[in-house]
């Protein structure tokens, strides 16, 4: 009984800094996406922590889709998606051979790179479902076609390993000009020949990266993984003609912190900041927030970016800090505790990552990436 009485009235820590996810807007982007490719199956991409998202609350999210499947890239990720889902897990990154043996083969497939990952996993004499990544010309992480001959004869003789799903990476799906994506493709169908010689068809073959989905219309492709899309981030660039798909996504992440200190009417020339690099010219308020770049808050917004204070934007002043930023809030009121949007989930205001990657000459994704693990994030 006291401990129950301990649970109602322990206080619960406030944060000055938080990340809100709308779930709503994440459940719109999968279902048109879905829509986008009907015949076909969806898995996301939770890797990144989620892409800033948040890995433990985006995958009790995912449990509300009908997907089969989502792909994460480390065994620390791996072991919040098999606590907070109950969805399979694919593992798209490489480890020690070793490390395969601590996961829980019934609920997990891996991306097998190279023959000697292959080896080690026969090794194991266990039932592992496994996906192939073929090498179609991105030259990153692949396994070539004189490697899958050697392969597929091990597959042959080990029937305890199953080859699932067969897969490969578009290495310039957003560029306007197709030649690139289309070669891959027609790669992927060539290579693919191979495995069917050796009587091997697999359940799904996917080739993709969200600007792919947007594009391509070839049923031989039966699954996609949407990585940015998802999180709304359109991927194409305005003049491509496909531009207007990515459109319909919507962002789902916004960033708050609150001002801690204030300092009104400092002297005209004053500076503010490390090495001085802003000064006053008037008469103005210089306030505070604990956010810098340790919380992801990219250093070239020094002198240069916004937030929203009450519908206004105001600019960073002087350089960021590593836990601390300066706003140039010139002649308006502001107090301690006042809240002030960071990053903004509607796309059109100055401080949507969009536009702040634009503003940094930067892509959407390392913004986000880079918001720290250690921030609460809220999911409604």
């Amino acid at each position: 009984m006291i401990d129950q009485i301990r649970k109602i009235f322990k206080k619960k820590y406030t944060s000055l800094n938080r990340i809100e996810i709308d779930t709503k807007r994440l459940c719109d982007n999968f279902n048109y996406l879905q829509s986008l490719q009907e015949k076909a199956t969806l898995f996301p991409v939770l890797k990144s922590n989620a892409y800033g998202h948040g890995l433990q609350g985006i995958a009790k999210m995912i449990d509300t889709l009908e997907t089969p499947m989502v792909a994460i890239d480390s065994f620390i990720e791996y072991q919040y998606i098999k606590k907070y889902s109950h969805k399979n897990i694919l593992v798209l990154s490489e480890m020690f051979s070793w490390n395969y043996k601590f996961f829980d083969f019934k609920k997990t497939s891996f991306c097998i790179y190279n023959l000697s990952t292959l080896e080690f996993l026969v090794n194991l004499r266990k039932k592992i479902k496994i996906h192939l990544f073929l090498n179609t010309w991105m030259n990153r992480e692949w396994m070539d076609e004189k490697e899958l001959w050697t392969a597929l004869e091990i597959l042959k003789k080990n029937k305890k390993i199953i080859l699932e799903w067969v897969c490969s990476h578009l290495a310039g799906a957003d560029e306007i000009d197709r030649k690139s994506m289309d070669l891959q493709i027609a790669r992927f169908k060539q290579i693919y020949a191979l495995i069917e010689k050796y009587w091997f068809f697999p359940k799904y073959r996917h080739i993709w990266a969200s600007s792919g989905l947007l594009k391509i219309r070839d049923n031989f492709f039966n699954a996609y993984r949407p990585w940015i899309a998802f999180y709304w981030y359109n991927p194409l660039e305005k003049w491509d003609k496909f531009y207007n798909l990515g459109e319909r996504l919507q962002s789902a992440l916004s960033v708050y912190s609150h001002i801690v200190s204030v300092h009104k009417s400092l002297s005209i020339w004053e500076k503010v900041g490390y090495n001085g690099t802003f000064s006053l010219k008037n008469l103005w308020n210089v306030a505070s927030i604990p956010f810098g770049y340790f919380e992801g808050l990219d250093r070239r917004l020094s002198n240069n970016g916004f937030v929203k204070y009450k519908d206004e934007y105001i600019s960073y002043a002087g350089r960021i800090s590593m836990n601390i930023s300066c706003l140039d809030f010139w002649d308006h009121d502001v107090d301690i505790d006042d809240q002030v949007q960071i990053i903004s989930k509607e796309k059109g205001d100055k401080n949507s990552v969009i536009n702040i990657s634009k503003d940094i000459g930067t892509i959407t994704y390392e913004i986000l990436v880079k918001l720290q693990i250690q921030i609460k994030r809220v999911y409604k």
